[in-house]
């Protein structure tokens, strides 16, 4: 993986080469409540990057693995912290490095857009939690709904179409 990362034309070029593993402490000035970013690299010039592994390249996963663990949010926070502590920001990237047989390494940007949502997501937490602590009342992500979940479509064609495979080719 090391050897294969080391061909990518972005970390030839120093995005992995920063401070590694810096934290920023920031003030909330709204709630006073105090907000850390911690990326795995604060490269020269503004280029910050996380890196990663992944078991797979395709930008269909690449974008679900952005929103379900949230890189979004963690860029989005150290483009807050930068700008709150004047330090330079020019963008956010993920460098991606196969776990896979075959290496592969990508070095992703992560769009502008995108870190305007995460930030919204960290405004909107810290309200949250301003406003909780200051009711002292801490209600769930949907507090007391009542409600059905059903499987997803994909998840419940995949269900039926087994249903209607013979339990003989099952086993073969």
């Amino acid at each position: 993986m090391a050897e294969d990362a080391a061909r990518d034309p972005m970390v030839q070029q120093g995005i992995l080469n920063g401070a590694v593993e810096r934290s920023f402490f920031i003030k909330d000035e709204r709630t006073g409540l105090w907000f850390k970013s911690r990326p795995d690299n604060d490269a020269v010039d503004g280029f910050f990057a996380d890196l990663k592994t992944t078991s797979s390249m395709s930008e269909s996963f690449i974008r679900r693995q952005i929103k379900d663990n949230g890189y979004f949010i963690q860029a989005g926070g150290v483009r807050r912290a930068a700008r709150e502590l004047d330090l330079p920001f020019d963008s956010f990237w993920n460098v991606y490095v196969s776990t896979g047989d075959t290496p592969d390494t990508q070095a992703i940007e992560l769009d502008p857009e995108d870190l305007d949502l995460g930030e919204r997501v960290i405004r909107h937490g810290l309200d949250t939690i301003a406003e909780c602590m200051a009711s002292g009342i801490w209600p769930g992500a949907r507090p007391y709904e009542a409600r059905a979940v059903r499987i997803g479509d994909w998840d419940r064609e995949a269900i039926e179409q087994d249903l209607k495979t013979p339990a003989l080719e099952q086993a073969a």
